[in-house]
């Protein structure tokens, strides 16, 4: 069922389209805060690495979506305009061809293949499937940003009334999970101490301070 149906309640010419700017705005909203702490903590070695693996994986759904945002164009012409405007941009992006084996093999799935067996890290680097350099993840998920807000600015009145509905019907999630440092920290000694009753070998291991 389309963000159309479940919105609207039936369906839609432009269903397809609204469900692929929905798609695009939910990465757009990932996309802006990991660009925005990787440039603001840029000299941090281990955030970097990190906030970049999920750039890649954020890109990588945006190029996901782009392909059906694509076949969209193929019976309107104001997507086929969208896609020419954007060209330069995801062709930049697809400069790396492969990222998706890098998201499937490496970042998403626990460097374990589909079939089962473990990844080869050092030949999937060795390929050059994905960047390794952070400025040029930036570089790609600043253009995945860009690529999504056009859409949105040149296609988002196809959207109001869903967006409309679909705010109003809206309900806060409920407030689940621990919510401070302290029931963190009493937690995460509650399990260790439980494993270390099961093996004291383990104890000094598992005494450490946990927000260090």
């Amino acid at each position: 069922m389309s963000t159309t149906d479940r919105l609207s309640g039936g369906a839609a010419e432009d269903s397809g389209l609204i469900d692929s700017l929905f798609v695009m705005a939910a990465l757009k909203s990932r996309l802006e805060p990991a660009l925005t702490v990787m440039k603001r903590h840029f000299s941090e070695e281990d955030l970097t690495f990190t906030v970049s693996n999920e750039i890649v994986i954020l890109v990588c759904s945006f190029l996901d979506e782009w392909k059906r945002f694509c076949s969209i164009g193929n019976d309107n012409l104001h997507v086929r305009k969208t896609l020419q405007l954007l060209a330069p941009a995801v062709r930049r992006i697809k400069a790396w061809p492969k990222l998706d084996v890098w998201r499937n093999g490496v970042l998403a799935h626990g460097t374990r293949l589909k079939d089962g067996r473990l990844t080869d890290v050092d030949s999937f680097l060795a390929l050059g499937l994905a960047p390794q350099r952070p400025y040029e993840t930036l570089l790609l998920g600043e253009l995945a940003v860009i690529a999504t807000a056009v859409c949105i600015t040149r296609h988002g009145d196809v959207c109001e009334p869903a967006t409309r509905e679909y705010l109003a019907r809206e309900k806060r999630a409920p407030d689940k999970g621990i919510k401070s440092r302290d029931e963190f920290l009493i937690a995460v000694r509650e399990i260790t101490i439980e494993i270390s009753e099961c093996d004291p070998s383990l104890r000094q291991q598992l005494t450490y301070n946990p927000w260090r």
